[in-house]
């Protein structure tokens, strides 16, 4: 699961959510929305199954690439 948060203080303020899907087996990995180094196909496959944005201040068309 890719979690994109806008400030790495969202991991802090957000932490028993992301222990809690880490608890389901889940394999959360959280960058900032503004990372380029994020991948999300390698070799023609998606990398994750979901995607959680977890954005308060970012501007929506800044998040979606409009």
């Amino acid at each position: 699961m890719l979690v994109l948060v806008d400030s790495l203080t969202i991991r802090s303020t957000h932490s028993q959510f992301l222990a809690d899907l880490a608890a389901k087996g889940l394999v959360v990995d959280v960058h900032l929305v503004s990372s380029t180094a994020i991948k999300l196909k390698d070799f023609g496959e998606y990398l994750y199954d979901h995607i959680v944005l977890l954005c308060t201040s970012e501007n929506e068309s800044k998040i979606l690439g409009v």
